[in-house]
Parts: structure tokens; sequence; C-alpha cells
């Protein structure tokens, strides 16, 4: 849910010796529903290899323990899947500032590096907490975080974890999107009905644009997290239970009203159209 201020722009033309009003009003609308599905990505990295062979025999190896290792926790839902690209060897070499020397150093250079990437995806987002769990405990059982100080020269292969991100399906979000819109189209109906009774607006009211090229902002769900009482591996090892954030798709529509009566400045006996900007404060959400 999410309050946004809202401008509504009065004015008033002379047409034909009818003095007629326009408005124009900005709807907004969000739609939030929970995450139905998580992904995670595995980095596999070799790295300062002597030979670009030895770097892609090291990364191969480490990808596929890695790979049947996620295999596991695949599950049979639709779409539920693992992914990985690269493996592609290259040269390598870290530069890192030392300091001792108080400068610029270079390690394992004419070295070769192979990266590969596995992309895990599964539908389960309620039991994600202790899979994710046992996933880092799997990958870290056999590989290291990282490759250690930035002056290590030696040659090594680790496995990088991702935060896992969750999200919606595709055709989800597209209905997420058009049902936005149709609500923020509603709210700004609904201003308009508030302001035409503030304002004393009568007559007919027509509909002379709708201006709904504001980009819907989908926004991905962040990660939170509260504690949660569960074993690992058979053990009493506390394990984070992850807490996904609803997705949340936005959206907001500029309708420009036009209508016979409007607003007028009067001095004296003379009377002419004004033009007034009033901005409100509203929320527009749909669950």
């Amino acid at each position: 849910m999410k309050k946004l201020a809202l401008p509504l722009l009065f004015s008033a033309i002379l047409s034909g010796g009818v003095y007629s009003g326009t408005a124009t009003i900005t709807g907004s609308a969000s739609v939030s529903k929970p995450a139905q599905f998580v992904t995670v990505t595995l980095t596999v990295q070799s790295e300062c290899y002597k030979k670009p062979s030895e770097a892609m025999g090291a990364n191969n190896e480490a990808a596929a323990n890695v790979q049947k290792l996620l295999k596991d926790f695949l599950s049979n839902e639709r779409d539920a899947a693992m992914h990985t690209n690269g493996g592609v060897s290259m040269p390598f070499s870290r530069t890192y500032y030392s300091n001792q020397t108080g400068r610029s150093e270079v390690v394992c250079p004419n070295t070769f590096q192979q990266t590969t990437m596995i992309t895990f995806k599964t539908f389960k987002v309620d039991e994600f907490g202790p899979m994710y769990a046992s996933i880092q405990e799997g990958v870290h059982k056999n590989y290291q975080a990282s490759h250690g100080s930035d002056g290590n020269p030696t040659q090594v292969t680790y496995v990088a974890i991702d935060k896992p991100n969750a999200d919606v399906c595709d055709e989800t979000k597209k209905a997420m999107s058009r049902q936005a819109a149709t609500l923020a189209a509603k709210d700004a109906k609904e201003q308009f009905n508030a302001y035409a009774a503030e304002y004393n607006i009568r007559g007919h009211v027509e509909v002379m644009n709708i201006d709904n090229t504001f980009s819907a902002n989908a926004s991905r769900s962040e990660n939170s997290y509260k504690s949660a009482a569960a074993s690992l591996s058979g053990s009493h090892t506390p394990v984070v239970e992850t807490n996904f954030k609803e997705i949340t798709v936005s959206d907001r529509v500029k309708v420009t009203y036009s209508f016979p009566q409007t607003l007028f400045m009067c001095h004296g006996s003379t009377c002419t159209p004004s033009q007034m900007t009033i901005t409100n404060t509203t929320t527009m959400s749909d669950q």
C-alpha cells in the first residue's frame, strides 16, 4: 500500500459563449500477491590455474557436484528447474592493494579461470528456508565461499551463493498490471466525483483523455527473515526461515474530464473562470 500526492488541475475555457471546464486527475492503485516461486544463483568460480584445461577440469567437477546437490531439491512442480550457463575458460590475474608495500600488486599473472553459474528455481516458497539452509550446508561442506585473501596466489575453486529472490509468474504479473490499471482509473473517477460534489460541478461530464503511459512498477520482493526453530540434517542447529514480502505491482492513470460548469473568481459584478491546483493524498490498493 503506497501513498501518493495526487494533483488535481481545474481550468476553464470560453467556447461558443459558454464556459466549460476540465479537470485532470491522477489515479493510483497497487495490487499485491504472495510470491509464487523463489530463485537462487550459485556461482562456481575456478581461478589462478596455470592451464585452461586445469581451470576447466576443476570448475566442471565442482559444477557437477553442485548440480547433483540441487537435483535432490527439485520437485515435480511446473517449471521447477535448474539452469546452467558459463563454463568458458579465460585468462586471469588479480590486482590488489598491498598494505605492506603501499602499492598495487598483481597475483596469479598469466593464469586462467572458469566461471559457471547455476540458477535453482522452486515453487516451494513456504519450505524454502530449511531448503536454503541445507543447500548452503551441502555446498560449504566441500567448497569455500570465496578465493580468500586478495593476495592469495594459489589456485582455488569456490562456490558463492547469492541471496534468494522471490517473484510471481509472468502471467500473474500481467494480470496484476491489468488490475492495477483498472483500479487506478476507478480511483481517478472516485476522486473526480468527490471534487464535483465539493465544487458544485453539474451537467454532462465527459472523459476527454486517458493517459496510462506511466510504466507499471513491478517491484521484486526483498528478503526478510524471522527466526524459526528447526533442525538441519538431523541436528538441533537453528535454521533461519525465509519470510518473503509480497510482490507489488503499481500503476498510475491520468484522466481528463470536461464539464459545462467550473469555478469562477468574482470581483464586483465581473466573474472570470479561475484555475487552481488542489493536491490531495490518497491510498488505493488491492491485496
